[in-house]
């Protein structure tokens, strides 16, 4: 293959880059691809890297998100081929920067691994020019792209693909050095793979069980036997290669999951690593996604929204419950589709094209149709009937895998190497014909980029820096600030964090403390800004409007991100307007002189875990004193035992505190024992003087009832 044809090649990918993403490449530090969501997160991660890297902080302990508890990410994600490109450029450039420019790349080099595949196969530029076009400028691509990044990067599954078959054809020849190779380049392939991403490494592992499956039983029916020792030795070599080049950077992520799934206490939450059944079914491929154009098709995108509304309205789960857009698009493309029915009739019709390609496009048919049904739910119901199909089978062993939709992108890849075939075979079938073949390729190529037309619209998001965080980034002191509405998006939140860099409250829907919304959601009432204000939260954003205007079909599911009725934030309890933006209201917490005290009670059924704050904050400033006991843990009650260390004296002049409205004993050694069965309480101590009191320590120990488990906390 000359190097010529090879830069060609990957220019001419790189071009149509720039023009998909475009303007992207003119504005990489203020500008990013796709809608606002998971990407800004990701890019507030890197940040958070690259700042914990400079001042040599541990990037484990997060102490500004979910602030005042912090977040701890256990380690390092074992996926550096994804994290370490993005990490090695923030140190040069900027996060966002780096965030683009991987995100840029990862087009071109996809196309290129593709390229390279058929080129292998066939030996026609033409064609392995289209073929890597169709696989890396697919809707499938530009929706992970949108918001995923690390899923947007497949360009090592046709490495994988492209290594496998190279070690086919060697491990027939019984050459022992060439059979190293291969198995080599079969191990970095997929090792590159898992290090990327690990549920495409999943998927290829099931490519790879597909076509050992495959070719073992095409191996039976000619009374051969098709592992021996060769490929046996080659496979273990494989298996030994994979684990040297992974384990170091995942065998962590393991553990982790074996931790999580008894401990709530890591921001890996146990939901990580065992997802819901009903996730599996949702985010699971229907037939009908691998036809259906994309939804953002600036022609078709109406008629497939059609048609999925017709499917919800009508029939069972398997019609009404379906992916969100950026998990269903699979499209294969019209192309696709069209030559993999035509390599059906080939099979049948052609002696020519069996004898050349028969055996290879039997055995990608074969294991494409096997990977599609692998692809749907884990059930249908047929007549009263529940069938179970093979994800059902896969959960149990693999539970931590839910979204079987992105199995498409594989699927597309063994679809195009299918067509690239078809089309080499129609090439040398017509080969006296230049013209005609040189005219058919630019049709088809047309064809494709109308097929999979992403422009317009251009899915660009500005990144300027709104007035709002800029002005918070100029107010002196550490304190946490609280963005509302309750369901505003918290990669937006933190994105804006690497300007002001102050504390944020707002929670991630599996975070520990997600509850804890029900408790300062409603800030109209006085109790409020007195939680807020003990949670060190100093000013409350409120947004009157979208922070990203633009319509967002991958995040909008889950996040509305403004007020449909803006409240009278002008007026609110325990709260005075700082600043007023046209899109933002900023309002800050007032402080009062006796600020409350915290008990935050979480878990889950592994254990008890209490939060609270320095027994500084634990003091008398006037007539009454609030402690909030707030449970967390679903479906538990939780027995309190508070002890005050104070005088007896000083018990006498409290009398009797109120728990929740209504009065409760405190003993003569300055003992309360209160049942907490709701998620908010307050305990309320009142005095008849103003002279002061200090508590001094404030014991609260806690026992899940039925479950025998203590934990002792002081205030």
């Amino acid at each position: 293959m000359r190097k010529k044809t090879l830069l060609v090649a990957l220019l001419f990918y790189l071009i149509l880059s720039l023009i998909y993403t475009y303007p992207l490449v003119f504005h990489l530090s203020d500008k990013t691809y796709g809608y606002s969501g998971d990407n800004l997160g990701s890019i507030h991660y890197f940040w958070w890297w690259k700042e914990s890297f400079l001042t040599v902080r541990d990037v484990r302990d997060s102490y500004l998100e979910e602030a005042p508890f912090g977040v701890t990410i256990d380690r390092e994600p074992g996926t550096i081929f994804f994290y370490l490109p993005v990490k090695a450029l923030s140190l040069i450039a900027d996060p966002i920067t780096a965030y683009n420019l991987v995100l840029i790349l990862g087009f071109p080099l996809a196309a290129f691994s593709m390229y390279l595949l058929v080129q292998y196969l066939i030996s026609n530029t033409l064609i392995s020019l289209l073929a890597g076009f169709i696989f890396s400028f697919s809707p499938y691509h530009f929706w992970k792209a949108y918001n995923h990044l690390d899923l947007a990067l497949i360009w090592t599954l046709p490495l994988f693909l492209l290594s496998f078959l190279y070690w086919e054809k060697v491990v027939e020849r019984k050459a022992a050095k060439e059979i190293i190779k291969a198995s080599f380049l079969i191990a970095s392939a997929f090792s590159a793979t898992v290090l990327t991403n690990f549920y495409y490494g999943y998927f290829l592992f099931l490519l790879l069980g597909s076509f050992l499956l495959f070719n073992f039983l095409a191996a039976l029916l000619k009374k051969r036997f098709y592992f021996d020792r060769r490929r046996i030795f080659s496979l273990f070599l494989i298996a030994l290669i994979t684990f040297l080049f992974t384990a170091p950077f995942t065998a962590h992520v393991f553990l982790d999951a074996i931790r999580s799934s008894k401990s709530s206490q890591s921001f890996l939450s146990k939901d990580s690593y065992d997802r819901p059944l009903l996730n599996l079914v949702s985010l699971s491929a229907r037939p009908w996604d691998y036809l259906l154009p994309s939804s953002d098709h600036p022609l078709w995108g109406r008629i497939t929204d059609q048609i999925y509304q017709w499917l919800r309205s009508h029939g069972n789960d398997f019609k009404t419950v379906s992916a969100p857009a950026h998990e269903k698009t699979i499209y294969l493309g019209i192309i696709n589709i069209f030559l993999f029915f035509s390599g059906a009739f080939l099979l049948i019709k052609s002696r020519s094209f069996r004898q050349k390609y028969g055996k290879l496009t039997a055995t990608l048919m074969v294991v494409s149709l096997l990977l599609s049904v692998i692809s749907l739910p884990p059930y249908v119901f047929f007549k009263g009937y529940t069938i179970y199909l093979p994800s059902f089978f896969l959960y149990k062993v693999f539970p931590m895998f839910r979204a079987y939709s992105r199995l498409g992108i594989v699927i597309l890849m063994l679809a195009t190497v299918i067509s690239s075939l078809v089309l080499s075979h129609l090439a040398d079938v017509f080969s006296r014909r230049n013209r005609l073949i040189l005219t058919s390729y630019f049709l088809i190529l047309i064809l494709a980029i109308f097929d999979f037309l992403n422009i317009p619209p251009v899915k660009v998001i500005d990144l300027t820096t709104p007035a709002s965080y800029l002005w918070l980034s100029k107010q002196p002191g550490s304190f946490s600030i609280i963005e509302y509405p309750q369901d505003f998006n918290v990669g937006e939140s933190l994105f804006f964090q690497r300007i002001h860099q102050k504390g944020v409250l707002n929670f991630h829907s599996q975070s520990p403390y997600f509850g804890l919304w029900e408790a300062f959601a409603y800030f109209q009432l006085p109790r409020t800004s007195r939680i807020l204000e003990a949670l060190g939260v100093r000013f409350a954003l409120f947004h009157k409007t979208l922070l990203f205007p633009e319509k967002n079909p991958v995040d909008d599911l889950w996040y509305k991100r403004a007020f449909e009725k803006v409240p009278d934030y002008k007026n609110l309890p325990g709260f005075s307007l700082a600043q007023d933006f046209p899109e933002t209201a900023i309002l800050k917490v007032e402080q009062s002189d006796n600020p409350a005290s915290l008990v935050i009670i979480s878990g889950n059924v592994s254990g008890v875990k209490a939060d609270s704050f320095p027994k500084d904050d634990w003091r008398w400033g006037g007539k009454w004193n609030n402690l909030y006991l707030i449970n967390l843990i679903p479906d538990k009650e939780v027995a309190v035992s508070i002890s005050l260390s104070i005088d007896q004296k000083d018990i006498e002049r409290i009398g009797s505190p109120r728990f929740n409205g209504d009065p409760v004993k405190i003993s003569r050694d300055g003992k309360l024992d209160l049942i907490i069965k709701n998620k908010l309480n307050e305990l309320r101590f009142e005095k008849s003087d103003s002279e002061a009191i200090n508590f001094g320590e404030v014991k609260v120990s806690l026992v899940v009832i039925n479950s025998g488990k203590v934990n002792e906390k002081v205030l």
